[in-house]
């Protein structure tokens, strides 16, 4: 039963071989388990049996192939998507890059950690990877596949079992970092972007790599994205949230939740979200104030089809990014419906776009940001 719950929540429906009855059954205890802050059963489902000291580390992946790229330039990818309807730019920034990390799409019990090479980039029939083509156009885009840790390593946050699997997948990003920046980055101005497990790794990438006086700072920074993670702004020393739309240097982050939403909502899932850093991605401001629907560029459904403009309010409250927009069941999650994590990026694509432009050109000098529309 275990195995057929996850293969079918992997692909989204159920198998035939398994009554819809059974199935209907067995979801509906999951998500009764998980919505009443129940944990027990949904953490057998997707748990290891074994510990991490119990398994053979996958084997590490080598980036000097491009097998171990999930995009990376001259190779087609999810990355080159283009939602219908959206506008493209007119060709790549040749002299800027992004450095991406996908969220987990691994959801296994087999391992704690992934094979570099052979999980699907593909969860519950989304294409998370499609996150990274807001930045199609705006300059060259390297993501890097690595052993991410497997889902179960974040309702575990803490346990020794957790720690492992995401330090041995931060040891994938790091490598695949050192090699884009000794290999490919060539000089060029950089964008790091994440989402989920993206997101946490890159921020614990930032400790090392980026956390000191702006002065000594790698002057070819531009500004991370570490979106749909926690991060609190004392986790470092040095590097800063970014309070505006052009600063450059620095980080933005936001957690989506139905508006409205408290933080008790979400506690069991998201442990520590409190205190959480949150950038309103429509004035790009710090623990910005609502925004109204007029302002906002424009977001796409969780299939990145259906751009929509002047479709979302936001507003800072509480370490969350409330979110309101009229009901439509294609930006909600299958599991939550309060909970728009898996919409952190398509709620704001056209934003992100327009912002990832804008910091580029504040990095040469050039930057303006429109003036404050409809903030309240």
């Amino acid at each position: 039963m275990k195995r057929l719950i996850l293969s079918s929540i992997r692909a989204g429906s159920f198998p035939r071989f398994l009554s819809q009855f059974h199935f209907i059954i067995a979801v509906t205890l999951i998500l009764f388990s998980w919505m009443s802050n129940c944990r027990s059963i949904v953490t057998w489902v997707i748990t290891p049996s074994h510990s991490f000291s119990e398994q053979v580390p996958p084997r590490a992946p080598d980036y000097s192939n491009q097998r171990f790229w999930a995009a990376i330039p001259g190779k087609q990818s999810d990355g080159d998507f283009i939602p219908k309807g959206m506008p493209p730019l007119n060709s790549p920034d040749e002299n800027v890059d992004i450095f991406y990390v996908h969220p987990t799409t691994y959801f296994s019990d087999d391992s704690w950690n992934a094979d570099a090479e052979g999980y699907s980039l593909e969860l519950m029939g989304l294409k998370p990877l499609r996150q990274v083509s807001v930045f199609h156009g705006i300059g060259r885009i390297y993501a890097p596949r690595y052993r991410q840790a497997t889902l179960a390593s974040f309702t575990q946050i803490g346990s020794s079992n957790s720690e492992a699997a995401l330090d041995l997948a931060l040891e994938d990003i790091r490598t695949a970092f050192a090699y884009y920046m000794k290999y490919h980055n060539q000089g060029r101005p950089y964008i790091l972007a994440g989402h989920s497990q993206g997101s946490y790794l890159l921020f614990r990438l930032l400790q090392g790599e980026l956390d000191v006086p702006e002065a000594s700072r790698d002057r070819r920074f531009i500004v991370a994205y570490l979106i749909g993670a926690t991060i609190h702004q004392d986790w470092f020393v040095n590097l800063e949230p970014c309070a505006s739309a052009e600063r450059i240097s620095c980080y933005v982050s936001w957690n989506s939740r139905e508006w409205g939403t408290t933080l008790e909502d979400f506690a069991h899932s998201n442990p520590g979200l409190e205190g959480s850093v949150c950038v309103n991605p429509v004035s790009w401001r710090l623990n910005g104030k609502e925004t109204s629907r007029e302002c906002h560029l424009g977001s796409v459904d969780k299939y990145f089809e259906n751009p929509r403009s002047q479709y979302v309010e936001a507003r800072c409250e509480g370490s969350l990014l409330w979110v309101r927009h009229p009901e439509n069941s294609d930006y909600r999650s299958t599991f939550d419906s309060s909970n728009y994590h898996i919409m952190d990026y398509n709620l704001f694509y056209a934003d992100i776009r327009a912002n990832a432009l804008l910091r580029i050109q504040s990095f040469r000098g050039n930057g303006q940001a429109r003036p404050d529309c409809g903030i309240r």
